[in-house]
């Protein structure tokens, strides 16, 4: 079996036993993609959060696209819990190849279609104790496949800083003076920022208005998942699981702009 080949089994199988979701519909907000009920839609593009995070960090995030959804509960949020707490998110682990397998072929079906003019000039990962998608894409780049060039060191969390799983309510969506970026490196240039799992989305608007800051001409953020939530995940499952009982399933060639108009 080839390399190619090997991917590919990975991922149809994750999608055989749905651990990998697709987009929904027209009612999800346009940036995040959270599935709305209609009766808070209303006729409004994004969903009222990301106008909250909008107020707080303004446009520096130019794009947030999710490959899939998850629930902490199911088994994508479930495995990536796993990964980080249980097996430090090591490279060597299976799961670091599942996850690389999505990762990479996503990214390298994507990236055409979501960089800016004259493409991303540099991919970094959010930073984290626990880095799933640094050692995730190793993995992907150990088996030969596809994987963007990671440039590290760009932006660290400062010293002392809360894991922003330790943080509660506002403090989560309000992330202020955590992050340090080497402004040398970032002014000018178009960002593709890559993380593994997005909730209240406070450490992706937070990266992205640092890096603005710092001289970035843009930041667009790709992640693993969108996390629905457990209230939310209880209404959205069963139109997934419709929406993949009629052939709409996970595919690389998909992404949130196919489904949200």
């Amino acid at each position: 079996m080839s390399n190619e080949d090997a991917r590919a089994a990975i991922v149809g199988e994750l999608v055989a036993r749905n651990r990998l979701w697709p987009l929904i519909d027209s009612l999800s907000c346009r940036f995040c993609a959270q599935p709305r009920k209609p009766e808070f839609h209303r006729g409004f593009e994004t969903c009222y959060r990301c106008k909250e995070l909008r107020e707080v960090y303004g446009d520096a995030l130019s794009d947030l696209i999710p490959i899939t959804y998850s629930t902490k509960s199911w088994a994508l949020g479930e495995g990536l819990r796993v990964f980080k707490d249980e097996r430090a998110a090591s490279a060597e682990d299976e799961l670091a190849l599942r996850f690389g397998a999505v990762l990479s072929l996503y990214l390298e079906h994507q990236m055409p279609r979501i960089a800016p003019a004259g493409g991303f000039g540099m991919v970094v990962a959010a930073p984290s104790s626990k880095p799933v998608i640094v050692n995730s894409l190793e993995r992907a780049a150990a088996e030969g496949w596809w994987v963007p060039q990671l440039i590290t060191g760009v932006v660290v969390a400062k010293r002392g800083s809360l894991r922003q799983r330790l943080r509660s309510g506002k403090d989560r969506r309000e992330v202020k003076d955590k992050w340090e970026v080497d402004d040398g490196r970032v002014t000018g240039q178009h960002v593709l920022l890559l993380d593994d799992f997005v909730t209240t989305g406070g450490t992706i608007h937070s990266l992205a208005r640092t890096l603005g800051a710092a001289g970035a001409e843009s930041v667009t953020a790709v992640v693993l998942a969108r996390n629905l939530g457990d209230q939310d995940g209880e209404w959205v499952r069963p139109g997934l699981e419709r929406a993949v009982a009629e052939g709409h399933v996970w595919t690389h060639h998909q992404n949130k702009r196919d489904v949200i108009q």
